[in-house]
């Protein structure tokens, strides 16, 4: 049973995995994400940093506030208050 129905199943399920595929690297890059966020907070956690929001400018960072500017965790942005 090697017929049209076969081959469009197959092509489906193709399709599927991809998505699949796409969707697992965006879940690593979020964990990333989230891995260098801890590692900045513990490693700044005796310099009082607060946590401020999603980066403006990258939309995949964090920022947080120390004294007087803004630093993203992911591309590295900073902005003096």
């Amino acid at each position: 049973m090697d017929g049209p129905l076969m081959g469009k199943r197959r092509s489906r399920l193709v399709e599927e995995i991809e998505t699949l595929r796409r969707e697992v690297e965006q879940h690593r890059e979020k964990l990333s994400t989230l891995e260098l966020i801890r590692e900045e907070s513990r490693s700044n956690s005796g310099e009082s940093d607060a946590y401020e929001g999603i980066c403006a400018e990258c939309s995949n960072g964090v920022l947080f506030r120390s004294s007087d500017y803004l630093h993203c965790t992911s591309c590295g942005y900073r902005g003096y208050l």
